[in-house]
């Protein structure tokens, strides 16, 4: 367990409030005074109860890396390996109703207005041949060649686009649509 599970709520509201404070600066911004004040007087109540912000921030920190990693984390093993999944298809590129380029999802809705899932849960896939599709989130089975290569691709939307990151890319010799 780490410092930070064992923080009563009194502690934590006021971590929460140094920490607000020193994420905003971190990004170059300025807090209001109201905030930097309530921030001073959290400092000031954790280190008279003997908790020491900056080490648990410096925890926190240290998860927040750890977890970026480990959601970011791609197997090298898979590379040129022949694999088959499923998944649900977001349209990239087309050639009038039919599909060239793809992104294999793990869930309908998924990098639609949501938070998209995590860069190894999302395949870029390159078919051998254009698929005739129905328009999103699609049921597919691929067939192809695994690459374990982050890239980022951009994925236009009715009202817009977004940039996804992509933990792997698939060059497909199979699709097959399940309906």
């Amino acid at each position: 367990r780490s410092g930070l599970d064992k923080l009563n709520p009194r502690d934590h509201a006021d971590l929460v409030a140094v920490a607000r404070v020193q994420d905003q600066e971190r990004k170059g911004g300025k807090p209001p005074a109201s905030q930097r004040e309530a921030a001073r007087k959290a400092r000031a109540a954790l280190l008279a109860r003997k908790v020491d912000p900056d080490k648990l921030l410096a925890e926190r920190d240290r998860i927040i890396r750890e977890r970026t990693a480990y959601a970011t984390w791609v197997d090298k093993g898979l590379e040129g390996t022949t694999i088959r999944m499923s998944g649900y298809l977001l349209p990239l590129e087309f050639e009038g109703t039919r599909v060239t380029e793809f992104l294999l999802v793990p869930w309908v809705g998924a990098c639609i207005h949501t938070p998209p899932p995590a860069p190894n849960q999302i395949v870029y896939v390159k078919a051998s041949s254009a698929v005739e599709t129905s328009g999103k989130f699609d049921l597919v089975m691929v067939t192809g060649r695994m690459a374990a290569k982050a890239s980022v691709r951009e994925l236009f939307l009715v009202d817009g686009s977004d940039f996804i990151d992509v933990g792997y890319s698939l060059q497909a010799t199979q699709v097959r649509l399940s309906r």
